[in-house]
């Protein structure tokens, strides 16, 4: 009896430490191969369950995330399910190996690899900044799309651009200005 009271006890504590630490992590399973493919922490985090069966959890005390080879991270965030996507808020960003995001709240699809840029939007990659109100970020396809007072600072050609949209697409190399597009060099 002594020794049952003892391994509660040691348990109990245990268990209070891992709570007080706080930081949660968990992460989404691929139903095909069982693999864990999103992976997501917090400081503490909270959840519900919707009548679909959607399963939503809050992030906060700042939220980090990773998949594949992208690195999102913000002050606060949630994690749903279904359609297994992340949404962070308050300096948030998203960091992969071609490029890195930041805007005050981020979304990302998971099936998809896709990002959407909402608000105050700077995009950082090998010598050129983009700023915009809002992008979107097909990862798998390297095509971004930018909207809403869309400035393109190129430092290999010491030169800028603005307009109203861009479409950038990486793996085609072709670019588009739309919307009274204004060149300086």
């Amino acid at each position: 009896m002594k020794i049952r009271l003892n391994i509660f006890f040691i348990a109990s504590i245990l268990l209070c430490a891992a709570a007080i630490s706080g930081e949660n992590n968990e992460s989404t399973e691929d139903s095909n191969t069982g693999e864990s493919s999103l992976y997501y922490t917090a400081g503490r985090t909270s959840g519900r369950q919707m009548p679909d069966g959607t399963l939503v959890k809050n992030l906060s005390g700042g939220g980090k995330a990773r998949h594949l080879d992208a690195f999102l991270e913000a002050e606060e965030g949630e994690y749903i399910s279904n359609p297994s996507e992340i949404r962070f808020y308050g300096a948030a960003s998203f960091k992969d190996s071609l490029r890195s995001l930041f805007a005050d709240t981020l979304i990302y699809h998971e099936t998809n690899l896709e990002a959407f840029a909402i608000g105050n939007v700077t995009v950082i990659e090998s010598g050129r900044l983009l700023f915009a109100d809002r992008v979107r970020y097909l990862k798998d396809l390297r095509y971004i799309e930018a909207h809403g007072n869309v400035v393109i600072e190129d430092d290999s050609t010491s030169s800028s651009i603005r307009g109203i949209k861009a479409v950038f697409n990486d793996s085609t190399g072709h670019g588009l200005i739309i919307g009274k597009p204004y060149l300086r060099k």
